[in-house]
């Protein structure tokens, strides 16, 4: 037994490590050339495209392993049982659900990886995959604001590249009073903080109004990343998930529906086997049928992670509790494709 696991094993991770890496260099080949225009518009240099797709390569795995997965399965048992080695076995005693054993294992490693993978890296990566993204590729520079200390400074535009910036806006506050409004054309990020170029002060802490300007004037508290991580996701783990469910009551659906799915998406890699399973193994030796069980064990996995999100959907639009829909969904469609594999 030992030998037929070892063998099962071997040719699932076979498949599906070329399937993961045909799947990811889909996406990157996609995904360039959509973005290709705008790439060579705003003058992108290789190594940010370069880091923007190492950077949400975790997301984008996170994404796909449940897909990839399924695809992985289908063709394992499926040719297997195209070239009768599953019948083999079958007739050697040994039950479906023992031959999909090493499948099982796998799966099981899967979902805590899943889990770990969406806590603990994605988090991180994906907030600057979108960084990177929106500074560097989009070009997002638009009305950005930033605060340190009891200054806040508006930027309308900012040039990343050159480290400039456009029409600024500064106010110095006190705890019930604005005491300085500065304006200024341009600004340049240094080491030193964010240079005004010839700003015009308004001094608001006196009981007149004094007006001056200076030929440049020294945020030294502000420097490109006040502005620039203004501009993250912010991607929440399920630890920081439950914290905002507890302390903010509005929003509580929305937070409910991010944990039931997070965790969920992960467990669909088990609860989506016993449907592959069914189908694979039941694949006669037959190139046809082959090729159509996979296509429709492929539109059976796609219509169930999409049941998934549609249900995460809405329960983030507040139309619906995410728990008790989408437990009996799992529950129902893992029973009943079991019921099937028991009976086959």
């Amino acid at each position: 037994m030992k030998l037929i696991y070892n063998y099962i094993a071997k040719r699932f991770i076979k498949i599906f490590l070329l399937v993961f890496i045909s799947a990811l260099s889909l996406f990157y080949v996609i995904d360039f050339f959509n973005n290709l225009s705008t790439i060579i518009s705003n003058k992108v240099k290789l190594s940010f495209a370069l880091s923007y797709y190492l950077a949400y390569t975790p997301k984008m795995a996170y994404i796909l392993l449940p897909f990839i997965f399924s695809i992985s399965t289908l063709i394992t048992l499926g040719y297997m049982a195209y070239t009768n080695e599953i019948l083999a076995m079958k007739n050697s005693g040994i039950s479906t659900l023992k031959i999909a054993k090493p499948i099982y294992t796998i799966a099981i490693f899967l979902v805590f990886f899943m889990i770990a993978l969406d806590n603990f890296i994605v988090p991180y990566t994906y907030d600057k995959a979108l960084l990177i993204r929106e500074i560097y590729i989009e070009n997002k520079n638009q009305n950005l604001w930033a605060k340190e200390g009891d200054t806040f400074v508006k930027i309308n535009s900012i040039f990343y590249n050159q480290k400039l910036a456009s029409d600024i806006e500064a106010y110095i506050v006190s705890p019930d009073s604005i005491k300085k409004v500065i304006f200024s054309n341009m600004g340049k990020f240094t080491k030193s903080g964010l240079i005004l170029e010839k700003p015009t002060i308004i001094d608001l802490s006196k009981s007149s109004i004094n007006l001056s300007s200076k030929d440049s004037l020294r945020l030294s508290e502000f420097n490109f990343i006040s502005f620039v991580k203004g501009l993250e996701y912010q991607t929440p783990n399920i630890i920081e998930l439950y914290k905002k469910y507890l302390s903010i009551k509005h929003n509580r659906f929305l937070y409910v529906s991010e944990i039931v799915f997070k965790i969920v998406y992960a467990l669909s890699i088990i609860a989506i086997l016993p449907c592959l399973i069914f189908m694979s193994t039941n694949i006669s030796a037959r190139k046809d049928d082959f090729v159509r069980k996979v296509f429709l064990g492929t539109l059976y996995s796609l219509a169930f992670l999409g049941i998934l999100m549609l249900f995460n959907a809405m329960a983030q639009s507040k139309i619906i509790n995410p728990i008790f829909p989408v437990t009996g969904f799992i529950l129902i469609w893992f029973f009943y494709f079991l019921k099937k594999v028991l009976e086959n």
